[in-house]
């Protein structure tokens, strides 16, 4: 790892901004970990191979049927995603409360 970026405090134009710029190529979601923490679990996972074949093998399970990995299931739940931003915003506009909205079938 030759750089570590906080990305916590960042919104997404920021951190999308940063990416581009430093032309990154991974991102590593810490999930609450500090640097030193992480530091400690790549240097334990670069050294206990058994630990790293352990997440290569759930990663590749999990890339058949979770989905982050799989395009076609991942659709069947995004695929009226901007149906739904535009009956938010329509509701928006005519000074309605948030509700609970039903969006039409899509096929």
């Amino acid at each position: 790892m030759d750089q570590f970026i906080d990305a916590a405090a960042l919104d997404t134009g920021e951190l999308e901004k940063t990416i581009r710029e430093k032309e990154i190529d991974i991102l590593i979601d810490l999930n609450g970990f500090t640097e030193a923490q992480f530091a400690g679990m790549a240097i334990e996972l670069s050294t206990t191979p058994t630990a790293l074949a352990a997440i290569k093998d759930r990663l590749a399970r999990n890339r058949l049927t979770m989905p982050l990995f799989n395009t076609s299931l991942y659709t069947r739940y995004t695929r009226h995603l901007e149906s739904a931003y535009v009956t938010m915003y329509e509701r928006y506009r005519k000074g309605l409360p948030p509700e609970h909205i039903y969006v039409p079938h899509v096929t």
